[in-house]
Parts: C-alpha cells; structure tokens; sequence
C-alpha cells in the first residue's frame, strides 16, 4: 500500500515504486489517496476537498489516470488466474 493521503509523494517517486513492485512479480498496487488528515485527487464535482484537503498538492484526474495506465502497462498479468479474468472479460464484451 502506498499512502500519498497523510504525505503527498511525487508522481516520479511513486513510479520508481511501481517499477520495483514490477521487478519483484507484484502485480497489485493500492493506492491510499483519501482519509481524514487529507485528500489528495482531484474532485470536479467537489472542488473544496482537493482544495482546503490537500494544501494545494494532489493528483489531477489525468496524473490517475496516466499513472493507472503506466501501472498497467507495466505488469505481467499471466497465470491462470489473470487468464480466467481476461477470457470472462472477453465474453462479456461480446455478450455471451
């Protein structure tokens, strides 16, 4: 778990660790981003908890969504239980 709530953490930092999760075959990344001491994404709906939660450091919507995609990219998902999820994914998609 990482936990950018309490203290904010560079998104360069938080790829670093990404990349040793990576070398070491982990392949789940929890990112703690919220909790009473902080609030740390960026809300359009709710701009005042990003803004009075986080003294002005947190993570816009796209810096998630980059690092979602730079997190997924990354990892080896194989084995038959991520083989399972993919071929339940795929049925989905084409309806069956």
């Amino acid at each position: 778990m990482l936990d950018s709530a309490r203290h904010f953490i560079p998104l360069e930092v938080i790829r670093r660790n990404l990349d040793g999760l990576e070398a070491v075959k982990m392949n789940v990344f929890h990112w703690h981003l919220s909790e009473n001491q902080g609030f740390r994404a960026e809300s359009k709906k709710f701009p005042k908890l990003h803004e009075s939660g986080s003294d002005s450091l947190y993570y816009t919507q796209d810096e998630i969504r980059d690092l979602i995609v730079y997190a997924r990219d990354g990892q080896d998902f194989s084995g038959p239980l991520f083989s399972h999820r993919r071929r339940r994914s795929e049925r989905q998609r084409v309806g069956r």
